[in-house]
């Protein structure tokens, strides 16, 4: 949690540090990514309980229950593990292109830590008076401030190469995450929606 505050408000000395230490991926998911999204996952849980309603496929209007979180968070955090992955591996395939020096474990590391934003504004999430695209934007600002320095700093490469890197994995990850925000409106706002449905169903079979 530390160093995601750290990372939001100085991210190029602290990125210097990471590139010093290389640790591991599998420290890098267990000791910092998971905790951040169990932890995303728990605020966002909280503020939606409290505060936020949703149109549950056809059985209308109606406040989260417990198991209904449960699944909700679950899916919300599988999709998160897709849109790191596919971030990651479009920014190793561009590594050649752009002669820069990482391989696929640093390319995911460095999508890892550059989502550190969007995790802290998910709590913002259940609260009906923020903008849903609001805190998206919060978020990608800072998440591509992270990316950026992260580019420079991991790529090795000359800073033409580096901001051209940089710009086209940016726009994979607005692509991304935009497209998700767009369907997490949707599940909370719209009416009779087939992932609501699911989420509705899934949470009664798990609590009968």
């Amino acid at each position: 949690m530390i160093r995601a505050f750290s990372l939001v408000w100085d991210p190029a000395p602290v990125w210097e540090r990471i590139a010093q230490e290389r640790k591991s991926l599998g420290l890098v998911f267990t000791a910092y990514f998971f905790p951040m999204m169990l932890l995303a996952a728990l605020g966002e849980g909280f503020t939606l309980e409290h505060w936020r309603t949703w149109m549950a496929g056809t059985h209308g209007v109606m406040r989260f229950n417990f198991a209904q979180l449960v699944v909700f968070e679950t899916i919300r955090s599988a999709l998160t593990c897709v849109i790191v992955g596919v971030s990651a591996h479009v920014t190793w395939l561009l590594r050649e292109p752009f002669y820069a020096r990482y391989n696929y474990a640093e390319a995911l590391m460095l999508v890892m830590y550059s989502a550190s934003p969007m995790f802290l504004c998910q709590v913002l999430t259940g609260i009906p008076q923020i903008s849903l695209w609001l805190s998206w934007g919060v978020g990608l600002y800072f998440s591509l401030k992270i990316f950026y320095h992260g580019v420079r700093s991991l790529a090795r490469t000359d800073p033409g190469s580096a901001t051209g890197l940089y710009l086209l994995s940016s726009m994979v990850i607005i692509a991304l995450t935009g497209a998700e925000r767009f369907m997490l409106i949707q599940c909370l706002s719209s009416r009779g929606s087939s992932i609501n449905n699911f989420i509705y169903d899934f949470a009664v079979k798990l609590t009968s």
